[in-house]
């Protein structure tokens, strides 16, 4: 299976800049460049959908169904138009039939997830023969790449980059940062085998996250004083930086702070196998 990210990436970046703070723009949109170049059966389920505004950029057509546990971002994703239903379901019992749907798809939620070896059997269950899994959640490297982690090990100050590592981990509510290995043993557990593994976000895209971390909180307070600002001046910014941006969003094999997979369920009477192909 191929995963390329191509120049979408940018207007991936373009288009999210209208909406969410540039880090979170900037991010997203590494992301969305790769999904955008795998096939996803269809019906899909969008595990942790949130407001829909990731899938409406990703996805061509509304999505089947997307679950959350939050009714507020269900009903933004509704009128978002990027499903075709929404649902109030905990991903550890989904409530849907086994065999039901072509792609099972969830970006940066799983890490959120403590119970996650549940989550895995569930999607199995609910995968048809043959379908498969694609997710996102940070790598083994979302806390080795943060900038002021890096600046206070340069510093000699490495129990303070720990603590900030862990503190970011913790405000984030990340249970599981993982490298690709752990993720194929507990896919594998769950009766699924891992096809693909990408990692993406290299290690300065992931600095300038962590650098423009402050800023976004700025914006997200200005958001609520004046709504709707401070992105118009974002996006009249953001073309002066393309020429620095742009080539930050495309992987190009190097380690990052974010990985994505891709997992199939076997089809009728095939065992899983332990698959040693990793893209990336």
């Amino acid at each position: 299976m191929r995963l390329i990210a191509g120049s979408t990436a940018w207007r991936y970046a373009t288009l999210l800049a209208r909406r969410v703070p540039l880090n979170h723009a900037l991010c997203r949109a590494c992301e969305a460049g790769v999904l955008a170049e795998v096939p996803m059966e269809r019906p899909i389920l969008d595990i942790g959908c949130g407001d829909g505004l990731f899938a409406s950029l990703l996805f061509q057509q509304p999505v089947e169904c997307g679950i959350d546990l939050k009714i507020s971002h269900l009903t933004r994703a509704r009128e978002s138009g990027a499903y075709r239903d929404v649902k109030v379901a905990d991903a550890t019992r989904l409530p849907f039939d086994a065999g039901s749907f072509g792609t099972v798809f969830s970006n940066s939620v799983l890490e959120h997830i403590p119970d996650i070896d549940a989550v895995c059997r569930e999607v199995a269950r609910v995968l048809r023969p043959g379908g498969q899994l694609v997710f996102t959640v940070p790598s083994d490297h979302f806390g080795e790449f943060l900038f002021w982690p890096a600046v206070l090990r340069a510093l000699g100050l490495g129990r303070l980059a720990a603590f900030y590592a862990g503190s970011m981990n913790r405000v984030f509510v990340h249970h599981h940062t993982d490298g690709a290995d752990r993720w194929r043993a507990r896919l594998e557990r769950a009766g699924l085998e891992l096809v693909v593994d990408r990692q993406i976000m290299p290690r300065p895209l992931h600095a300038l996250w962590d650098l423009l971390m402050p800023f976004a909180g700025l914006q997200l307070l200005l958001r609520r004083v004046w709504r709707g600002w401070p992105y118009p001046l974002q996006r009249a910014c953001l073309p002066l930086a393309r020429g620095a941006l742009e080539p930050l969003l495309e992987p190009r094999g190097r380690p990052g702070a974010n990985l994505i997979v891709v997992a199939r369920k076997p089809a009728a009477g095939r065992m899983p196998v332990r698959s040693g192909g990793s893209a990336g």
